[in-house]
């Protein structure tokens, strides 16, 4: 399977339609985020990390059916972000810069957001992995302990900039110095980073309805960060 012989039907009927149709419309064939490292004490960790997030994307596809099509345009390069989510923003964009001299019409996802993985992130990997192995089928059982990352929004100014109506007034406790509710970056679960990347065709990762203040982990918002520390 491939975009050249899928049926318009049968990507109507998928949760990841918005990601084949901009591919197929655009000619670009890749989706994904890039990934900035920002821990780098471990090699043999960092490996671990990366296997499992890409494993956690893989058993997403594959259950919203549509792992044989997106799997083999899937892209996760991964840069030095050991500086910092600001350095990876200006990073980032000079990143973009160089793909958009190549194709100007270029607008998926893959171009505004970006991943982080700190110390922070890689520590959520040993009870998520854990918890993967007691698994008598994969795939199946209770939902498993969140692999994180972060989820940084690359075009993210300043609160005073943006503004978010009466929600732009509201004190909230202050992450990296900022006491707004948006704060221009998200901690995600990786399992759910299919889904995040295809509806953020369509809508700004600031969405208010759906937005998941750090500490949280979103989608869900169940867990915190705090509390796996």
């Amino acid at each position: 399977m491939d975009l050249s012989t899928v049926t318009q039907q049968w990507i109507d009927q998928n949760p990841m339609r918005n990601t084949i149709i901009t591919m197929r419309d655009t000619g670009f064939h890749q989706w994904g985020f890039v990934i900035y490292r920002a821990a780098y004490g471990d090699d043999a960790l960092w490996d671990r990390y990366l296997a499992a997030l890409k494993e956690n994307i893989r058993e997403n596809l594959q259950r919203n059916k549509c792992l044989d099509l997106l799997d083999q345009y899937a892209r996760w390069e991964v840069f030095d972000g050991r500086n910092g989510k600001t350095d990876v923003r200006r990073r980032f964009a000079a990143w973009c810069a160089d793909r958009f001299a190549e194709q100007r019409s270029l607008t998926p996802p893959r171009f505004t957001y970006c991943l982080f993985v700190d110390e922070e992130c890689l520590r959520t990997l040993e009870a998520h992995a854990e918890a993967r192995l007691k698994r008598k089928v994969p795939g199946l059982g209770p939902p498993l302990p969140p692999l994180v990352a972060v989820v940084i929004d690359g075009g993210y100014s300043p609160p005073s900039s943006r503004g978010w109506g009466l929600a732009s007034r509201q004190e909230f406790p202050h992450i990296e110095g900022c006491s707004d509710k948006y704060v221009g970056w998200e901690y995600y679960n990786v399992v759910y980073l299919p889904l995040l990347y295809d509806k953020l065709h369509n809508q700004h990762l600031d969405d208010e309805s759906d937005y998941v203040r750090p500490p949280a982990i979103a989608p869900l918002g169940n867990l915190s960060m705090e509390e796996r520390g």
